[in-house]
């Protein structure tokens, strides 16, 4: 039962850390979109300095999420083309129509 409470607060854990990331990259870019046009103050501007912050955490992070997301598109493509194959290929019998065979 240990086991089972350690393997289940591992998936909410991860789950969880997932949805942050997700909400930080949605977060970081929305800034970048409402700042793009403010006031700059100059070499030192904090906006600008938090921008950067945001660009830097998207161009590391996008890359990972298209490998993620890739990875995922090609697996349900091939499982896709697995479930219209097996509708091609399904051969029907009397058993599989319910035929009821009186003779």
């Amino acid at each position: 039962m240990l086991r089972r409470m350690n393997a289940k607060s591992k998936r909410i854990t991860a789950g969880l850390l997932g949805f942050l990331i997700l909400a930080a990259a949605l977060f970081s870019a929305v800034f970048i979109a409402v700042e793009a046009d403010h006031d700059c103050t100059g070499e030192n501007c904090p906006v600008c300095a938090c921008i950067r912050l945001c660009m830097d955490f998207l161009s590391r992070l996008l890359p990972k999420a298209f490998g993620v997301a890739h990875t995922v598109l090609s697996a349900v493509c091939v499982l896709l083309a697995a479930l219209v194959f097996y509708a091609l290929v399904k051969v029907e019998t009397p058993v599989s129509r319910k035929v009821k065979l009186n003779n």
